[in-house]
């Protein structure tokens, strides 16, 4: 696997958590054999009895979900920024006081 699908599954592993109530039971059964356990298009369309081509089009419909309710929400890209601003707290980077000015901001 290349760098860049390590970083997209990675990617989209993580706004799944924040999302999946948004999506269909099927829709997060094929999500999680995909991205989270590793089957390939065949394997998760030989399961469900469809064709190859009815799992990639399942599949890039819920990514275009989750990137547009990454979009319009943004709860991954928050919670990544206020993960910083306490990193940078931690390494004394910032002040306390600019610490909670920066969460605030992101919320």
């Amino acid at each position: 696997m290349s760098s860049l699908d390590f970083k997209r599954k990675d990617y989209y592993n993580q706004i799944y958590d924040y999302y999946k109530l948004m999506l269909t039971h099927k829709q997060k059964q094929y999500f999680e054999l995909y991205f989270q356990n590793d089957y390939t298009l065949e394997e998760i369309a030989e399961q469900f009895n469809v064709t190859k081509s009815a799992i990639h089009d399942s599949i890039s419909k819920v990514t275009k979900i989750l990137d547009s309710l990454e979009e319009n929400i943004g709860q991954y890209k928050r919670v990544k920024n206020i993960k910083l601003i306490l990193r940078s707290f931690e390494k004394g980077d910032i002040s306390k006081f600019q610490m909670i000015k920066q969460i605030e901001e992101e919320l």
